[in-house]
C-alpha cells in the first residue's frame, strides 16, 4: 500500500470490504502487486486470492450450494462466471461464455471500459480471477487469457488437464 497515492489509499483503506473501489484507485494496488511480485506470481496470487474468497463464511454456503447443484464439472463452473462479474467488475466490460471447438469454455470479454484499457495491467488481475475461479472447481486447470492489441477485448480460454 505504500505504493498507492495517498488519496487512493484513503479510498482503499475506508471502503468497507464488500463495497467496490473504481478502476482509478484500485489500479494502483495492481500496479504495486506487479511491481513487487512480477507478472506470474501476481496473476497466481490473484488466483489463490478469488479461491480464498469464496471459502470465507459469507460466500462458502453459496459457493458449495451452487457446487452441489451444478458439480464440479469445469465447463459449468465457469458458467457461473459471468453471473457474478458485475457484482464485483462494475462496468467494466460485458461478459460472456462459450464454448471452443474442443468443448472448453471461453470467456469473452467485450466492450472493456476505457479506463481499463488505460490501466491494462489490470486485466492482469482479470486473469488471475479466471485461473482462481478454475481452481474452485478442484482440477488442474489452464487458463490462456489472450488481450486484444487494443485491449478493447480479450478471451479466456480454459483447459482441463
Amino acid at each position: 500500500m505504500q505504493r498507492v497515492p495517498a488519496t487512493s489509499r484513503e479510498i482503499i483503506e475506508s471502503t468497507p470490504r464488500s463495497s467496490w473501489i473504481g478502476v482509478e484507485h484500485d489500479h494502483f494496488t495492481i500496479d504495486a502487486m506487479l511491481q513487487l511480485f512480477g507478472r506470474e506470481r501476481a496473476i497466481q496470487c490473484w488466483a489463490r486470492a478469488l479461491h480464498s474468497l469464496v471459502d470465507k463464511p459469507l460466500l462458502r454456503t453459496f459457493v458449495s450450494g451452487m457446487l452441489g447443484v451444478f458439480g464440479r464439472d469445469p465447463g459449468r463452473v465457469v458458467a457461473l462466471f459471468p453471473k457474478g462479474w458485475p457484482l464485483v467488475y462494475r462496468n467494466c466490460c460485458s461478459l460472456a461464455m462459450e464454448r471452443a471447438a474442443d468443448g472448453n469454455p471461453v470467456l469473452k470479454f467485450s466492450n472493456i471500459a476505457p479506463l481499463v484499457r488505460k490501466h491494462s495491467n489490470y486485466l492482469l488481475s482479470w486473469h488471475g480471477a479466471c485461473l482462481g475461479f478454475a481452481h474452485i472447481a478442484k482440477v488442474n486447470g489452464q487458463v490462456e487469457f489472450i488481450v486484444a492489441k487494443d485491449a478493447s477485448s480479450a478471451e479466456a480460454r480454459f483447459s482441463w488437464g
